[in-house]
């Protein structure tokens, strides 16, 4: 705001008094309230600054409390709001399961997209009270793996994914925590985001004799190892029952069912009693999904086949007609015996071949 004006006598540069008028224009500075107008900015400054971390730090917090992991160790991530399967794992089919109940084979049916024909499962569910508050354990039974498991309580989700490998049961899963006062919210609904479960194969080993037509071997007892898909290994004997693991009680024939589809190595360790070793190693086979060891074996390139030769026993034996009278030596395969009377010697375990024997009789 303007001020007043004063008068003031200068000299000029000759030295005279000459008197001029000048005004002094004065701004008159409201200092009271331009401070209190940067005392307001400042408040509002540290107000606004203090405010953001701890809105951050409230947006942290929610965001961190789905709680702990269920029984198989997935941890879930909580989703705003009421999420379904189509926002979380495209592509999967939806069955929506409310009220969360204790229940036994529930059908899972309808599913939304709704599944191929032919594919059917269910689901045994069970609700049980902990010091946190409610969780749930499931067991699918079909053809159907869980990708994903939604679920719902209070104003979000828990969502576990499974879609790795998928899973078909699993335990101690709820919804996230009310900051309120630390424990689950109530189990609203869930939702299965389902995938059709891989159909497992089957695979045929066939222990096959050297002799002409390579006729099943006669004397059940080999074992063999069977590596494959995902770390699987395991040892199979040739048996006559059809319990497993050997599902085929036909002496000779080895059925193993069960088994994820892929490649599979298979070695003979132990020959059948009777045969000597297969030449074989490291025979591989190509199990295919959906087949077993009763309706629908194993084709040709599941199957494993190792051939044995079947083994001999030679025995040569001289005996002196008046005893003490000669003495006789045997030589046969490296193996040899005498000079003696009688002169006997077994070889054992020979495949099928031409053996030459040397006998002496020396008297």
């Amino acid at each position: 705001m303007l001020g007043g004006h004063e008068a003031r006598t200068v000299k000029n540069a000759r030295g005279s008094d000459t008197e001029r008028r000048i005004i002094f224009m004065t701004l008159t500075a409201r200092r009271p309230r331009r401070a209190a107008l940067r005392t307001s900015l400042i408040g509002l400054a540290l107000t606004t600054a203090l405010a953001a971390p701890f809105a951050g730090l409230a947006s942290a917090v929610q965001a961190a409390h789905p709680g702990p992991p269920s029984g198989d160790g997935e941890q879930p991530v909580e989703r705003a709001g009421n999420p379904d399967c189509g926002d979380l794992v495209p592509g999967a089919f939806e069955f929506r399961y409310e009220p969360v109940v204790t229940a036994t084979n529930v059908q899972l049916t309808p599913l939304d997209p709704p599944a191929p024909a032919g594919l059917s499962g269910s689901v045994d569910i069970t609700v049980r009270n902990t010091n946190q508050g409610p969780v749930f354990d499931f067991n699918l039974d079909g053809d159907f793996t869980a990708l994903g498991v939604i679920v719902k309580g209070g104003p979000n989700a828990n969502f576990y994914d499974y879609r790795t490998a998928g899973n078909t049961d699993d335990t101690s899963l709820h919804s996230p925590i009310n900051h309120q006062n630390n424990r689950f919210f109530g189990l609203s609904h869930v939702s299965f985001c389902l995938g059709e479960a891989p159909r497992p194969g089957a695979l045929k080993i066939e222990k096959r004799s050297t002799k002409t037509g390579n006729p099943l071997v006669s004397t059940p007892g080999a074992v063999f190892s069977v590596t494959g898909p995902g770390g699987f290994s395991t040892n199979v004997t040739d048996d006559t029952t059809m319990a497993a693991p050997d599902e085929d009680p036909t002496t000779g024939e080895i059925c193993i069912s069960g088994l994820a589809a892929g490649t599979y190595t298979v070695n003979e360790t132990t020959p059948p009693p009777g045969y000597g070793a297969a030449d074989q190693t490291n025979v591989q086979a190509t199990v295919v999904a959906g087949t077993n060891c009763t309706t629908n074996p194993p084709a040709a390139g599941a199957t494993a086949t190792f051939t044995n030769p079947p083994l001999a026993d030679l025995q040569v034996r001289v005996d002196g007609q008046e005893s003490g009278e000669i003495s006789s030596t045997i030589t046969c395969n490296g193996n040899s015996t005498g000079p003696s009377d009688p002169a006997i010697l077994n070889v054992n375990d020979l495949p099928p071949g031409t053996y030459n024997c040397e006998i002496i009789i020396d008297p």
